[in-house]
């Protein structure tokens, strides 16, 4: 549901930056961490081209939590 509001926003909505970020959460709890970043950062830029200055903080903030040497992964 969430790829297919997706494919119906806006490529610089407010809610493109929203659905990618939660696409991000998804995928960084099914530990597919590389694909997680990817979209954290896509919603960071469109957050960051909707004017959204604060989300896009955020979503950054969360990035760099994200960073490989702050996520634990098992040996």
């Amino acid at each position: 549901i969430l790829q297919e509001a997706l494919d119906l926003a806006g490529p610089t909505s407010l809610d493109r930056a929203k659905i990618l970020s939660a696409l991000a959460h998804v995928s960084y709890g099914r530990k597919r961490y590389e694909e997680a970043v990817a979209r954290i950062e896509q919603a960071a830029r469109a957050a960051r081209e909707a004017g959204a200055a604060d989300l896009a903080e955020s979503l950054e903030e969360t990035r760099r939590a994200w960073a490989p040497e702050n996520v634990l992964r098992p040996a």
